[in-house]
């Protein structure tokens, strides 16, 4: 697991490091790539709570298809369409394909997120965490 990824999945283990990565990615215009990684996936854990957790009291007229469409179209409006207000920076097929599942009533697998999620660590682990790591002690 990379530095990024330890950070991300437990933030209580390096409380430190994911407050100096949001404020390195805040001066550097990227942290929309955090707050998406972070958005999705409290959408993924959501999503296995209510779908996958218990198919008994999983209906698609309930509070908690609300609930889960409501995360979908924020990820959606907030990150992967054009001019949203945090829009990440992505390749085009990976935006496409997603802009491509979007019907009011379709609440997709978390997974379809998974290219966009990648695409978001590789810009964070590749652009901006080496100048971070090298201008600092980033996991202390």
């Amino acid at each position: 697991m990379t530095p990024l990824a330890r950070v991300i999945s437990d933030p209580s283990a390096h409380p430190c490091a994911l407050n100096k990565l949001r404020a390195y990615l805040s001066t550097h215009h990227c942290l929309e790539n955090l707050q998406f990684i972070q958005d999705a996936s409290r959408y993924r854990a959501y999503y296995a709570q209510t779908v996958q957790g218990d198919r008994r009291r999983w209906s698609s007229s309930g509070p908690d298809y609300d609930n889960l469409r409501t995360m979908w179209k924020d990820l959606l409006n907030t990150y992967i369409v054009r001019n949203g207000h945090r829009e990440v920076n992505l390749p085009s097929e990976a935006r496409d394909y997603l802009l491509n599942l979007h019907h009011p009533d379709f609440i997709p697998h978390p997974s379809v997120l998974d290219d966009a999620i990648k695409a978001s660590y590789q810009l964070i682990e590749d652009s901006i965490l080496p100048s971070l790591i090298d201008s600092d002690r980033f996991m202390d």
